[in-house]
């Protein structure tokens, strides 16, 4: 009995035995774009590109294979997946993919929201300034790290510089009240 590895979400699950692989692809468990290997394979291939594991299916039940995107590629540690450009059947693995295998592993950006927490702070409530100087901060380091999705990156920047000057502007407000009371204070 052969033993099979499979990809979920960009991880590497297995060992399972060929049925129990066909269970989890029949049942929709395992998408058919993830990838699938066993002992005699030369490397990691599409499920649908296996016969062994390619579900029965009507005619025209699927779109062309030309329409179809290009499957993600897993991490696997054990085998060497560093190589530029690699084949599988017409399958080719370039830069562009990389990154977008990469965006899988990556928290989404918070961009949209501290802008708006950052422009709330700015012209209505000083006090929603302080998350969106937290967040952003945060956030940005995240991103600088490969952690986070950097596509949020200006609108995260944003809302940290607005949430920024709502701060400096809040606590100027805040000394200006300090010295008017205290002035108002003095006087007999």
């Amino acid at each position: 009995m052969s033993e099979w590895y499979y990809s979920e979400r960009d991880e590497r699950r297995g060992p399972v035995s060929l049925e129990e692989l066909q269970q989890l692809v029949q049942s929709g468990k395992v998408d058919l774009d993830e990838l699938a290997w066993t002992e005699g394979m030369p490397d990691w291939k599409p499920i649908r590109l296996i016969s062994e594991l390619r579900p029965q299916r009507e005619a025209n039940s699927y779109a062309l294979e030309s329409e179809r995107p290009a499957p993600r590629r897993p991490f696997d540690p054990d085998r060497d997946i560093t190589r530029s450009r690699e084949t599988a059947e017409g399958y080719e693995r370039d830069s562009y993919d990389d990154a977008r295998r990469s965006r899988y592993n990556q928290a989404p950006h918070r961009g949209v929201l501290i802008l708006i927490l950052g422009i709330i702070g700015l012209l209505v409530c000083g006090f929603l300034a302080i998350p969106a100087v937290l967040m952003g901060k945060a956030d940005l380091a995240e991103m600088k790290a490969g952690r986070m999705d950097s596509s949020g990156e200006g609108l995260t920047r944003a809302g940290y510089i607005l949430g920024m000057i709502a701060l400096v502007l809040m606590f100027f407000q805040v000394v200006l009240l300090c010295v008017m009371f205290g002035v108002a204070g003095m006087q007999p």
